[in-house]
């Protein structure tokens, strides 16, 4: 990594105490990805970066040093902050939270950082849950595509014909849906089978109503469950609590 780095656009995903008066910062930044730095004396009472240093913050910041940690020298906002309430506010931790534990250090994923913004921005003018669950499982999707983990959605990995979305169809994680003939499963064994016309709305970004919403949820949970191998998100708990 570049030993001196100068205003970078980057958003803050997790702040930590450290020593005395310092904090270690988790930031994604748009040309280096997930980079973590030393700032030093922000927990001061006199520090000006106390207010600054706020998730969902645009933030400019510099910073120098070799190695996976490198120090802060400088920060600026570079933009409003979103003002995320209630359930958007918990939405932006989960995404916070997915890129934390899911993006390797100095990987950078501009596409990705792309994504965030508008997410953030949709997820500050989302009327209803309704709108908060579809920033989530696009989001989701593009996380798992800039990670090489894309899912199919167009056909069937087995018959390679295209998705038919009059039928019901089975997702193998890894692998990818497969026709189903049969009723659907009833009780907890129905968790990924999807019709067709879920699979191909949310691939070309159409998805509506409940039930498609409901099928792709449980889809992109467990999709993005094998990412995280068997780490638990915080915020999923948030979300349960404030239910």
């Amino acid at each position: 990594m570049a030993s001196d780095v100068l205003l970078q656009p980057v958003y803050l995903l997790h702040l930590r105490a450290y020593r005395n008066t310092s904090a270690l910062i988790e930031v994604f930044s748009a040309e280096y990805g997930r980079v973590c730095l030393v700032a030093r004396g922000v927990r001061k009472s006199k520090s000006r970066l106390q207010g600054l240093l706020q998730p969902f913050s645009p933030l400019l910041l510099s910073w120098r040093g070799r190695g996976e940690l490198v120090n802060l020298h400088h920060a600026e906002l570079n933009g409003g902050i979103h003002q995320l309430k209630g359930v958007a506010l918990l939405s932006g931790m989960y995404l916070n939270e997915m890129l934390l534990y899911l993006l390797a250090r100095f990987d950078p994923h501009p596409k990705l950082y792309g994504y965030y913004s508008q997410a953030l921005v949709e997820l500050e003018v989302a009327k209803n849950r309704s709108a908060i669950e579809s920033v989530l499982r696009y989001f989701e999707k593009h996380l798992l595509q800039e990670l090489g983990y894309g899912l199919i959605l167009d056909h069937d990995v087995i018959s390679n014909l295209p998705i038919n979305p009059d039928c019901l169809y089975q997702y193998r994680l890894g692998q990818g849906p497969v026709l189903y003939e049969g009723s659907l499963p009833s009780g907890k064994h129905n968790k990924l089978y999807l019709q067709g016309d879920t699979l191909l709305n949310f691939e070309q970004g159409t998805l509506v109503g409940p039930k498609s919403f409901k099928e792709v949820k449980q889809l992109m949970r467990a999709a993005i469950s094998v990412q995280l191998g068997g780490k638990t998100l915080n915020s999923r708990k948030l979300f349960k609590a404030y239910k």
